[in-house]
């Protein structure tokens, strides 16, 4: 959860006397500054994967081995 929120925070901007900053790194200008531009590249690709991909594999993987998961339970070794 903590990984979540490090990368949505590339996405909290602060307006600072008419310029907009990263609020975790003053030193970045948001939307005009190269780091911010990767950051937020970065950030979304990451997301996409933590909240899509992963869910995905998962069930696939589930899914597959639905019969072996099935037994196991069964069998008394999973409850």
């Amino acid at each position: 959860m903590r990984t979540v929120f490090k990368l949505l925070n590339v996405f909290n901007c602060v307006d600072v006397l008419g310029e907009v900053f990263l609020e975790e790194d003053r030193s970045i200008v948001c939307y005009e500054d190269t780091r911010h531009k990767k950051l937020v590249g970065f950030a979304s690709v990451a997301l996409l994967v933590w909240a899509l991909l992963l869910p995905s594999l998962q069930f696939t993987l589930f899914f597959v081995r639905r019969v072996q998961i099935f037994n196991l339970m069964n069998s008394g070794w999973i409850r």
